[in-house]
């Protein structure tokens, strides 16, 4: 009976560290899926792809209030706003932020969390990834072109 109890211990032990190896695991994400439903991800871990835009660095009040200072967080604008990307400063971080090029294709591994603090517009999102670490491929995707919210004047003939 002893013999059996230590099987079924060490049984539990090496099926719980397989799963705490799984857990370090980031599960990729289409980035269309990840600007849907982000509370659908909310608190994993997740691999996404977008093209890399800008990096801004000045925060919105709501990102402020989550204690997402400007002094310590950059704000990566990647694929677009739907989702912030949001980097810690460090010495890595603004090497790799400094060498992207707009248009290229970035992995982003992080964490979807959500803002506690509402935003103050709706269209704002309610939830981030906090970035652990950024992939650059040497991909480029061309935007398209600007689309015009008026339509262009039309000429009068006289």
């Amino acid at each position: 009976m002893l013999a059996r109890q230590k099987w079924l211990g060490l049984f539990l032990l090496a099926s719980v560290i397989s799963v705490a190896q799984a857990a370090d695991e980031y599960a990729a994400v289409a980035y269309n899926m990840l600007k849907i439903s982000p509370e659908t991800y909310k608190y994993k871990k997740i691999v996404y792809s977008a093209p890399f835009l800008e990096v801004i660095t000045t925060m919105q009040v709501f990102m402020e209030k989550e204690n997402l200072s400007p002094k310590k967080y950059l704000w990566l604008k990647i694929g677009d706003y739907s989702v912030p990307a949001i980097v810690k400063k460090s010495d890595t971080m603004i090497e790799v932020t400094a060498g992207l090029k707009r248009g290229q294709i970035v992995n982003i591994y992080g964490t979807v969390k959500k803002f506690r603090a509402k935003p103050y517009m709706a269209r704002l999102s309610h939830y981030y990834v906090k970035v652990d670490k950024i992939e650059a491929m040497n991909e480029f995707k061309r935007e398209p072109p600007a689309q015009r919210s008026v339509p262009p004047r039309r000429r009068r003939r006289w």
